[in-house]
């Protein structure tokens, strides 16, 4: 019979209707049931954002800047509050109101020529008047708590053990060249170089120097040149106020008192 003849024959695009539904039907039957979809995991809530107390704006003070790379490779400097206004930072003493900071050492030698005034028990205390055992980035911290700032000029001067008076620094040095005590002179912080994050005073043991070093904290302010040439520099006065290995403080204020 002619698909195309009597009133029961399919029309061909009938046909293929009824063919693709059936095989369709089929392929469904062999697909693979989908797979099941994985839940996404929890997302934590976001921590709240902290708070931090602002302090009263009529009696806030601004903080010294101190450089995180300045710290030595040694442990780090303890500072204690001895009053509101004094902090002991090791063995030196900041006082923050008065500008001034404490620094406890001893004579080093009873004759000899001079390259440096103060340096630690590792330097070149055979060319140095003092000598002390606290840490160079202790005295760098103090003088920073205390308001110095680097490049900025300062006294020095020594005080007995026991004693109140206080006399220049230069008290110890006699000048080579005219043979008379040394003039009071200035000093200059220096601020103390630092190297790869290492504070250089703290292994040169250089805190106060009478000739150019990079390392040293404090700096004499005029350079009196090479002390082994000629009458140049200084070297140590004769005789001495105190004897080799007296203790001393070795004492730092501001140049000249600021005016308000």
């Amino acid at each position: 019979m002619s698909l195309r003849s009597g009133p029961m024959s399919l029309r061909p695009m009938r046909l293929v209707a009824l063919l693709l539904v059936v095989a369709t039907a089929a392929c469904t039957d062999r697909r693979e049931a989908p797979a099941a979809r994985v839940a996404a995991p929890p997302v934590a809530p976001a921590p709240p954002r902290p708070t931090f107390a602002t302090a009263d704006p009529a009696t806030a003070q601004p903080a010294p800047v101190i450089r995180a790379d300045a710290v030595g490779a040694t442990a780090a400097p303890t500072v204690r509050p001895l009053t509101k206004d004094v902090l002991l930072v090791g063995e030196v003493r900041a006082d923050l109101a008065a500008a001034r900071v404490e620094v406890p050492a001893r004579l080093a030698l009873d004759t000899g020529i001079l390259e440096f005034a103060l340096v630690t028990t590792t330097g070149k205390a055979y060319e140095s008047a003092l000598v002390t055992d606290v840490r160079p980035f202790d005295v760098q911290l103090a003088l920073l708590l205390a308001g110095f700032a680097p490049g900025e000029t300062v006294r020095l001067r020594v005080r007995r053990e026991g004693g109140t008076e206080e006399q220049p620094l230069a008290a110890l040095f006699r000048d080579r060249a005219s043979g008379q005590p040394a003039a009071d002179d200035v000093w200059r912080f220096a601020g103390g170089a630092v190297d790869k994050g290492r504070f250089l005073a703290d292994f040169t043991g250089t805190i106060a120097t009478l000739v150019p070093e990079s390392s040293a904290v404090l700096v004499a302010a005029t350079e009196r040149g090479n002390p082994y040439r000629g009458k140049e520099g200084f070297e140590l006065a004769t005789p001495l106020p105190v004897a080799r290995g007296s203790k001393v403080t070795l004492v730092i204020t501001r140049e000249a008192p600021r005016t308000r």
